[in-house]
């Protein structure tokens, strides 16, 4: 016979192993069940967010333009503003310039600022930016100046204007986003 030393260890051992055989399943079945339902939940709440981006996606794809794309650079706004000034009937002196964009605070929205000056009447003026703002929805106006002007003619009914517009840059506010479409 063994002594008695051996008859707990092998009484006490056996029940010992089952109990953190045990405990340690269980743990782990807790666990599983726990990513489970975190799983569950996810992908009941997932679908929502993928709607809702995808949204947003079409929307900003929207305010593009149909008929040529964006305008991305200075050059082709002032292009842009000179001519939508010329087929709306702003005067002949019409002037498009850029503003210093390093003068500029910086905003976390990337956009570019261009100021229209010319002479209109305020129907035209009102033409002018709503033909603006159809070619291009990414394009605000920012602020607007209207004063008599400094030579008065008779019965023209024409106004000296200064229109401040600000076109947001979508593709570099991607890139800046780091790339997220």
């Amino acid at each position: 016979m063994a002594s008695g030393g051996r008859l707990r260890a092998w009484l006490i051992i056996p029940p010992l192993l089952i109990v953190s055989v045990g405990l340690g399943s269980h743990a782990w079945q807790q666990r599983a069940e726990w990513r489970l339902q975190e799983t569950q939940a996810l992908s009941e709440v997932l679908p929502p967010f993928i709607a809702a981006r995808k949204e947003a996606v079409e929307l900003i794809e929207g305010f593009k333009t149909a008929a040529g794309g964006e305008l991305a650079s200075e050059d082709q706004l002032g292009s842009f503003l000179q001519e939508m000034a010329e087929q709306n009937n702003f005067s002949t002196g019409t002037t498009v310039s850029m503003v210093n964009q390093k003068k500029q605070k910086q905003t976390a929205v990337p956009v570019l600022h261009a100021v229209v000056n010319g002479a209109a009447s305020f129907t035209d003026i009102q033409l002018f930016i709503n033909a603006v703002k159809t070619e291009q929805r990414l394009l605000s106006v920012s602020s607007l100046k209207i004063t008599q002007p400094t030579e008065l003619t008779e019965g023209d009914g024409l106004y000296d204007v200064e229109i401040v517009f600000e076109l947001l840059l979508l593709d570099e506010m991607k890139a800046f986003n780091g790339g997220i479409q």
